[in-house]
């Protein structure tokens, strides 16, 4: 068996190995995890085997094969893939690898966004775009492995990705946690007030919520580089003091299956409130879990904390995605900066109508008077 080894410190291992026909093959595993690497190695080199190279592949057991070998990505990554190919094989088929095209995945594409019957659903952009990654990314590992010879040319298809702009004023945030019940408030306040997605809240645990330090564990889901402490704010440190010693075991919100439908319901609970009181009362926004989420990166950048500090809080690893799609600014923020702009003197106003006359034609009055 051939080896693997790294060129850079913090580089993804590259693999060394010697083919059937005695040749000395070097290539990147594009992966920083050792048992990943040595799995794709492995692969390499049963690839380079006469019997390899003379064995079809199905699209499927590509896709399949691919997902194997993600052992460094979340099980939500991985999940991911497996809905996707199962959605491809019901649209697709499941043709050899050599025998997808560019017109095959074109084709794919316009059944998929155009679609009317239940078989194949009318899908979004976004949802396309990631069944494309999906079976982008098996057949690279198939090419790279020596199952497929030519790499097919993959569809132009790049959906305009608008980030919603949702995000509530504490004083709306408020209002819709007074329709909710306790323990759904403990879970908005998470989100709004920690920054935690739903997988995070939801797998939030007391064992992990400091109350000395004023600080919640929040596990990361999508990878374990989220992992990370978040100070507690004073109204959710008041929450969760509020809760019995003896109820503090367990998740600190749990499961909420009906997140968005009651989030909805407490919306418009809140807005007919509102009403009530003011007519002319500006309605509260429908919200979702992620608006939650937004809202407090929103508050963070309306009160000028630094975009890395917001991102790390949020557990992002750069500041693209706070400035991209969670931070939001107020119309305050806006007025406050034209208010920085510098003062100037007053200018003192100047009449032009003297030296305006001389340049204008002469009304027919002034002619006449002049013919006189």
């Amino acid at each position: 068996m051939g080896r693997i080894y790294k060129r850079s410190k913090h580089g993804p291992y590259w693999g060394d190995w010697t083919d059937p026909n005695g040749k000395r093959q070097q290539r990147t595993l594009r992966t920083k995890d050792r048992k990943v690497a040595v799995e794709r190695l492995r692969g390499h080199e049963l690839a380079a085997t006469p019997q390899a190279r003379g064995r079809k592949q199905r699209l499927s057991e590509a896709i399949g094969y691919m997902i194997s070998t993600l052992h460094d990505k979340a099980e939500g990554t991985r999940s991911m893939y497996r809905v996707k190919g199962r959605r491809i094989a019901m649209t697709l088929g499941d043709p050899f690898v050599h025998e997808v095209t560019r017109d095959m995945l074109s084709e794919y594409v316009s059944k998929r966004m155009n679609a009317t019957d239940e078989k194949h659903g009318n899908a979004s952009p976004h949802t396309v775009q990631k069944e494309l990654i999906t079976i982008r990314r098996a057949l690279r590992e198939a090419h790279e492995r020596g199952v497929l010879t030519v790499m097919p040319a993959m569809p132009r298809h790049s959906p305009k990705y608008k980030p919603r702009e949702v995000w509530l004023t504490p004083e709306q945030f408020e209002a819709v946690c007074a329709e909710l019940v306790p323990h759904r408030v403990m879970w908005a306040s998470l989100a709004a007030l920690a920054g935690g997605s739903a997988g995070e809240v939801e797998r939030c645990d007391w064992a992990k919520v400091d109350m000395g330090r004023r600080r919640v564990f929040l596990p990361g889901t999508k990878r374990e580089t989220r992992a990370r402490w978040v100070g507690v704010a004073p109204a959710l440190f008041a929450r969760l003091e509020a809760v019995p010693l003896h109820e503090r075991v367990g998740p600190v919100a749990g499961h909420w299956a009906s997140v968005r439908r009651d989030l909805h319901a407490a919306v418009a609970r809140a807005n007919a409130r509102a009403r009530r009181a003011d007519p002319a009362a500006p309605p509260i926004p429908r919200v979702s879990p992620n608006d939650l989420r937004r809202t407090f990166a929103s508050w963070l950048v309306q009160n000028k904390v630094p975009l890395l500090t917001v991102a790390t809080l949020m557990g992002h690893s750069s500041t693209r995605m706070v400035e991209k799609v969670y931070g939001k600014l107020s119309q305050a923020n806006y007025d406050e900066a034209i208010a920085a702009l510098p003062l100037f003197l007053p200018v003192t106003p100047v009449s032009l109508s003297g030296a305006l006359s001389d340049l204008l034609p002469p009304t027919p009055v002034q002619l006449g008077e002049t013919e006189k």
